[in-house]
């Protein structure tokens, strides 16, 4: 292959897969939408499902879990509603900043 055969058949894969900024925007926000929507629902069953008042307490799922979950979740330090509700709410946030296009790449590495 010649530089302008690789560079012609580079452009064809390039149009075939690529993408424009306008379709990037579109998905960034669809998928903060349907982040906030997750995230809306989960604060009704907070309690239900959350907290120590639920149906799983702190203290049962710790001894069912293996060490490396319990230092890598974040909903595992505590059991409180305040706590889990804080959390949620931190995740909106990232989900708000992701919807509006602030700071994407950090929205999108914390959220996940």
């Amino acid at each position: 292959l010649t530089c302008n055969e690789s560079k012609g058949k580079m452009k064809g894969l390039h149009s075939m897969l690529g993408c424009n900024l306008k379709a990037l925007a579109l998905f960034r926000i669809t998928l903060s939408l349907l982040l906030l929507c997750e995230l809306i629902l989960r604060f009704q069953y907070l309690e239900a499902f959350y907290s120590d008042d639920g149906t799983l307490p702190l203290n049962l799922l710790l001894e069912k879990v293996d060490p490396l979950y319990k230092l890598i979740c974040v909903h595992c330090l505590d059991g409180s509603v305040h706590y889990q509700g804080a959390l949620l709410s931190i995740q909106v946030a990232l989900a708000l900043s992701l919807l509006v296009g602030y700071r994407t790449r950090t929205s999108v590495f914390l959220s996940w």
